[in-house]
Order: structure tokens, then sequence, then C-alpha cells
């Protein structure tokens, strides 16, 4: 079978039509990957589902990423330690349920595996690859830009040569009438 990597949405029907009873088999040809492959994802699954499903976020915290990133900083801080403690104190959060909210996490949540570290690279190497061509865009419009500044400059210092050689050929108009006038009487 091919080197197919799977979308998460990819590996949840797996395991659905699996769980429905449909063969690793029929469905690993459906998704060009192996019976072992999609056996794989569907024990996978099982033994994830057995644990709670409901993320405890700490009072305080209006996402799981901000929890998850300050428990980490307390855990380098050591878990007990009065830096933590400071820490929480200054996030207006209790340590106590930090905490408990770690030790959760370290129950139930998804560990990377090697097959989800090459999707994560794909999607990095898209994105740096997307990054690239806006950086490259906006390059090209700042070039753009600064084209369009040196135009408006040039436009500019022509208008003031041309406002000038209007203000001179008016004053010599004006002084042309007066030497007419003189010139007449």
């Amino acid at each position: 079978m091919s080197n197919q990597v799977l979308t998460t949405s990819q590996i949840a029907e797996i395991c659905q039509r699996r769980k429905a009873g449909e063969t690793a088999s029929s469905i690993g040809r459906a998704f060009g990957v192996s019976a072992n492959t999609v056996n794989y994802h569907y024990r996978r699954s099982l033994s994830f589902s057995a644990g709670p499903k409901e993320i405890r976020i700490p009072h305080g915290y209006s996402t799981v990423f901000d929890a998850v990133l300050d428990y980490g900083h307390c855990a380098n801080l050591g878990i007990d330690s009065e830096q933590s403690v400071a820490f929480c104190r200054s996030k207006n959060v209790k340590l106590a349920e930090l905490k408990a909210f770690g030790e959760w996490m370290q129950k139930n949540a998804l560990i990377c595996d090697k097959e989800d570290i090459k999707l994560y690279k794909g999607e990095i190497s898209g994105l740096r690859n997307e990054v690239a061509q806006l950086t490259a865009a906006r390059e090209k419009d700042n070039e753009a830009l600064a084209e369009y500044g040196r135009q408006q400059l040039t436009a500019r210092k022509e208008l003031a040569q041309n406002q000038k050689k209007i203000t001179q050929l008016t004053e010599e108009a004006a002084f042309l009438k007066k030497l007419q006038a003189i010139l007449a009487e």
C-alpha cells in the first residue's frame, strides 16, 4: 500500500466504519491504506475512548491551550514551588485546579506518535511554503508601493516646476501688458 497520510476526519470515518463491523481490508482499500493501518487507528481510538472525554479547564482559563501552557510553565518551575504559587496568583488561578488539570491531561491527553508527527510535518511544510509565498507577495507589494511613491515624488517635483513656470509666465504677461499700455499712450 502507499504511504497515504490520513486526515483526522478520515481516521474518524475509518474507526466508525470498523466499529460498524466493516472489514479492515475493505476499509483499507477505500482509503488506500493497509488493513494493519486501519486496525492500528481503530485500536488506538479504543484505547483513548476509555478515559473521560470532558476536558476540565481550570477556572480562569478560556482555552485549553492557555491552561496547557501555564501547567507546563508551573511544571518547569516545580509544580509545588513558591514560584508556581506566585505565578498562579498573578494569573488569578488556583494552583490546585491547575495541578488537577495537569493530572487529568496526563491520563487522558492524546500523545503524538510517528504517524501524527509525519502528518504535522507535512502540515508545517505546507505552512512554510504558504509563508514563503506570502512573504514573496508582500515583498513584491512593497516594491510596487515604493515605485508608486517614487512616481508620486517625481510628479510632485514636476508639478512644483510647472507651478513655478506658470508664475513666471503670469508675471511676464503682466509686465508685457503694462509695457503695451505705456507704448499705446
